[in-house]
């Protein structure tokens, strides 16, 4: 009598079972990695411009008058945003971060450094990408982002 070698078709069942088991659990847990990651870069560039907001008010803005490296207006137009549409909801005002005010002065290494700011709002410059979000700065000084952090949006 000859030896028979191969699979049984139960065995390939089986085998298949057991792939697809690992891919329903693998899939979803890489899918919140790189939303975590995501997360992580826009507070990452929250982070940065708060630094270089918080030293310009130190330096520049005593010198100037101006305490923070917004695109128009002064102290009372800060935290002025429409909350839906984003737009500056005062006359002569607008809170969003000159990024490449900035830059230019040495306190970001360019105006594309932060990936995730929408330069039709935050600069007269071009970064590289188009992101997503324009970074302003409220009543107290610090930096927001308008949205607020999308599930999964990044830059």
């Amino acid at each position: 009598m000859r030896k028979q070698s191969g699979v049984t078709l139960m065995e390939l069942l089986v085998a298949a079972s057991i792939i697809a088991i690992l891919a329903a659990v693998a899939i979803p847990s890489s899918r919140g990695f790189l939303g975590k990651g995501k997360l992580d870069a826009h507070a990452n560039d929250r982070e940065i411009l708060q630094t270089s907001v918080d030293v310009w008010r130190n330096t520049i803005g005593r010198t100037i008058g101006r305490p923070y490296p917004i695109l128009q207006g002064g102290e009372d137009c800060l935290g002025k945003l429409d909350p839906i549409g984003g737009i500056p909801s005062a006359a002569g005002c607008n809170p969003y971060v000159d990024i490449a005010a900035l830059a230019t002065q040495g306190f970001l290494q360019n105006s594309a450094s932060i990936k995730s700011a929408d330069p039709s709002k935050n600069t007269t410059a071009t970064n590289t990408k188009s992101g997503s979000y324009g970074w302003w700065v409220d009543t107290g000084g610090v930096v927001k982002s308008h949205p607020d952090f999308l599930q999964g949006v990044y830059p």
